[in-house]
């Protein structure tokens, strides 16, 4: 039993020959109870062309009717089984290739191989799901490669300014900078600098998660210049 919920191979077949034992279950109980009365009616209305049968003949002839029946309902049952193994096998294997690629598709993409897609044949439901799984796939690769863009841009962000501090670290302890407000004041540009990076992701975070309003507003491209102008002027003296 725990083979056949864990398959659905074995459901469809079972399905199959559940649909034709009844099948043929109601063709016996139809041949039991109603052929040979349909019989006998046929049979009187054949009165004067069977005047010299008598009534244990017509039951003997009844009795051989009914087994006859019976016997093509039995091989008529087994050629029916036979069928249901062979169409079973044909539309499980129709059905199930397509989700155990899926299945091992998914795992592949599980383990980080966002390219991998599955082949779609036919424009049935399983057609329509492998379309689905594919979108699916190509929308998860494009998240991966936006992260890594990120993660990449972010360490850039953050090494720019970590490498000003450091600048002028080096440069006071090796007095070749002064200490003088001005020094310190680029050294807090550059702090501040990482504050803002760090708020930019935090800002980044609500807005994927769909917790940021966002709000339009006019910018001065030639201060963004010269703030970046500013802040690169100590890495190059």
């Amino acid at each position: 039993m725990k083979k056949i919920r864990q398959h659905l191979g074995w459901k469809l077949f079972l399905s199959y020959l559940t649909v034709i034992l009844i099948g043929v279950f109601s063709l016996a109980v139809a041949a039991e109870w109603h052929a040979p009365s349909a019989l006998s009616r046929h049979m009187s209305s054949m009165q004067t062309m069977m005047a010299g049968i008598d009534s244990g003949m017509m039951q003997d002839l009844l009795e051989d009717f009914r087994t006859a029946i019976n016997e093509v309902l039995l091989v008529s049952a087994g050629l029916a089984v036979i069928t249901a193994v062979i169409v079973s096998t044909f539309v499980t294997r129709r059905i199930i290739q397509p989700i155990q690629e899926m299945t091992a598709v998914s795992q592949r993409i599980a383990n980080g191989h966002y390219d991998e897609r599955v082949q779609i044949s036919g424009e049935d439901e399983l057609a329509k799901l492998g379309i689905s799984f594919n979108r699916m796939a190509h929308q998860l690769e494009q998240t991966e490669d936006r992260r890594r863009q990120l993660i990449g841009d972010v360490a850039h962000e953050l090494r720019t300014p970590l490498s000003s501090i450091k600048s002028v670290m080096e440069g006071l302890q090796d007095g070749v900078l002064p200490a003088d407000p001005e020094t310190f004041a680029s050294v807090e540009r550059e702090v501040n600098r990482l504050q803002r990076i760090v708020r930019d992701l935090e800002e980044l975070s609500r807005a994927e998660a769909g917790e940021l309003p966002m709000e339009m507003a006019p910018v001065n491209p030639a201060a963004f210049g010269q703030t970046a102008v500013d802040r690169l002027r100590l890495q190059f003296e």
